[in-house]
């Protein structure tokens, strides 16, 4: 018998965590595209005979995830140059299932000096922000960043991703997810009936076993 609820423990624990897992792909069924205005910021005179630039790289329709790169960079100077920049990136999230999107729009700030070969840039963002799509709450964050001095290869800078369930209705208020518990508090609810589920059958079955014949 302590088999038999071994066995049916096990059987619950998994199908509860089947189901939270499939909540959170839920969660992360996703994509986002990134734009910088300007695409290259620079600073001094103009390359290659002077000056600095920093060339921003968006991404377009990329998977989403709880971590994911916003821009690809590159730093290149002929001089020793200060930087007091500024620029804007959009991101825009798209729901795969149901094809809403909604956008971010993000104050970014280059400050520091460059050299041919060393930097003390250090990027930055007014973050973080957050959008409300289709019941789910997207929250970006994105930490100061310390650029990569050339002749570095490209290097990202990534952004964190927090997404939850949102308190009332969904972007185009056709839908109320209010109470809509997160996976894992299923999961821990669950196991806590999964649990009472399983000492019941076996006192049940422990007194079925000392009934006199």
């Amino acid at each position: 018998m302590k088999r038999f609820s071994s066995r049916l423990l096990t059987t619950l624990i998994a199908s509860l965590l089947a189901v939270a897992g499939q909540a959170r792909a839920d969660f992360l069924n996703w994509t986002y595209s990134t734009i910088t205005d300007p695409p290259v910021v620079t600073s001094g005179a103009t390359l290659p005979t002077g000056g600095g630039a920093v060339q921003l790289t968006g991404y377009s329709h990329r998977a989403g995830a709880l971590s994911v790169p916003v821009i690809a960079y590159d730093t290149v100077a002929s001089t020793s140059i200060g930087f007091d920049s500024h620029y804007t990136m959009t991101m825009t999230i798209t729901d795969n299932s149901t094809h809403h999107s909604g956008t971010l729009t993000f104050a970014g700030s280059i400050q520091g000096n460059l050299t041919p070969d060393t930097s003390t840039l250090v990027n930055t963002f007014n973050s973080p922000q957050s959008v409300t799509l289709d019941g789910h709450v997207y929250t970006v964050s994105i930490a100061g960043v310390n650029l990569a001095a050339p002749p570095s290869p490209q290097q990202d800078i990534v952004a964190t991703i927090q997404v939850g369930t949102a308190a009332g209705h969904d972007g185009d208020g056709s839908k109320d997810v209010r109470g809509v518990p997160e996976p894992d508090s299923l999961v821990l609810s669950g196991l806590s009936l999964s649990s009472v589920g399983v000492r019941y059958c076996w006192n049940r079955m422990r007194r079925s076993f000392r009934r006199p014949a």
